[in-house]
């Protein structure tokens, strides 16, 4: 896991990981929380029960198999071992952002995050970029987020490439750099971000867009 962190985006964003040795896991989760009330002296607190539920997750099988030929094996090249190695773990981050982050949820594949989100949290963009639409919808995330009333413990961005050098590059009024300072210190709006190439950027009427 070590070395596969530093070729995955989402790994990158130091989710929670959970043992799989079984195969399967039963998770906890609140369904509705507690209530809290202000009563008088000597008054019962009235009664609040949080309800919960179980999400079952279920471990899904990612690997590769690399035919190396026998004359590599005989006359080891230098460096060659590293080669292989840091390609197959290349591919596997690759595979895994993919499914981690739009995963159709099929019978042998991940259900990523792009559905894992409600409808009525979808966030639409503006068609218009620019600095000032730009910024408005960063805000549209972050406040969806926080009229959840989710706790940010470990919040991060994903983003594609383009994404990421448009949002280094784009300056205000005055010719500087809105973002580029946070975001080379690894940062966007004080989160941590990282950038993939599978998020797509060909969505859209216009084959464009992207996530």
């Amino acid at each position: 896991i070590e070395l596969l962190r530093p070729q995955s985006a989402v790994r990158r964003l130091n989710p929670t990981l959970y043992p799989m040795d079984s195969g399967t896991a039963d998770i906890a989760r609140l369904t509705g929380g507690a209530a809290a009330s202000y009563v008088g002296e000597n008054q019962n607190l009235p009664k609040t029960e949080p309800t919960s539920g179980t999400v079952k997750a279920t471990a899904k099988k990612l690997g590769a198999i690399i035919p190396i030929s026998n004359d590599w094996l005989r006359r080891p090249k230098v460096g060659g071992e590293a080669i292989v190695r840091d390609d197959l773990i290349a591919a596997l981050g690759q595979r895994g952002d993919l499914a981690f982050i739009r995963g159709a949820g099929t019978q042998y594949t991940p259900k990523g995050l792009r559905y894992w989100a409600p409808s009525a949290n979808v966030i639409a963009a503006n068609g218009t970029v620019n600095l000032a639409n730009v910024t408005t919808d960063l805000g549209k995330l972050w406040l969806q987020l926080a009229n959840g009333n989710v706790r940010f413990l470990r919040p991060g961005w994903l983003i594609a490439p383009r994404t990421f050098n448009y949002l280094m590059n784009v300056r205000d009024g005055n010719g500087n750099f809105a973002f580029r300072e946070e975001m080379m210190a690894g940062r966007l709006w004080g989160y941590p971000f990282a950038y993939t190439t599978q998020i797509p950027i060909n969505l859209g009427g216009g084959s464009n867009e992207s996530e």
